[in-house]
């Protein structure tokens, strides 16, 4: 796999997961968008054929549909055990994702709300048993950094909230969107004045004439 269908991937992918992070209550697409690149090798894992992008096994609770596979577990540091296990299994990436944010919706993982950044993120799934790679947190951060996934992040910047900007952009009207890089749902012109919601290093959650969405944080100056 060459890094353009990697990227193909991530740009595929990341709306849906952001769509649900926004939704749930959840600062950090960028982390499980690496999840998903790393459980499934960006798609191209036999798994991901069942649409599950990010290794989730059965468990004892989950009557959906599923798929028997071979799979590695590092139960103990620096050996590899191969084992057979059910893992969870969807008809299509939607699905697939939901079921993501289905999964870590129990107590176990109810510290994810908390993460204070993308690598926290991951080590705290790690340490609530995600994972038994010793080298998951690396293994997935790395990815965050190389393909600049924290772009799909709105976090918040306390100093910038209802803060008003101007949108300033070259020619054409900035286009407000229902979630970063999403679906449009407005036009601003250029000269706007906008209420900034929350200040992303991407995105901005802005309010324009009582519609909310998300504008590119490039075309926007605070003022």
């Amino acid at each position: 796999m060459n890094d353009k269908e990697r990227k193909l991937f991530i740009d595929n992918i990341a709306k849906y997961i952001q769509a649900e992070c926004i939704a749930r209550g959840y600062n950090y697409p960028s982390a499980i968008i690496a999840q998903a690149c790393n459980e499934s090798n960006f798609g191209a894992s036999k798994l991901a054929k069942y649409y599950n992008f990010f290794g989730m096994k059965c468990g004892s609770k989950w009557k959906g549909a599923s798929v028997n596979m071979t799979t590695k577990e590092e139960y103990k540091a620096g050996t590899l055990t191969t084992i057979k296990d059910n893992f969870r299994s969807y008809d299509s990436i939607v699905a697939g994702v939901r079921g993501y944010f289905d999964f870590i919706s129990v107590s176990r993982y109810s510290n994810l709300k908390d993460a204070e950044s993308p690598r926290d993120y991951i080590e705290k799934i790690k340490a609530d048993g995600y994972a038994t790679s010793t080298k998951y947190v690396d293994n997935v951060y790395k990815i965050v950094e190389q393909y600049n996934l924290t772009m799909y992040d709105i976090t918040v910047n306390t100093e910038s909230k209802k803060h008003t900007a101007i949108v300033n952009t070259v020619s054409d009207p900035l286009r407000l969107r229902a979630v970063p890089k999403g679906p449009i749902i407005l036009l601003m012109p250029k000269g706007s004045k906008v209420e900034l919601l929350e200040v992303g290093a991407q995105w901005c959650k802005v309010k324009y004439k009582n519609t909310v969405g998300y504008a590119s944080t490039t075309y926007l100056k605070e003022v």
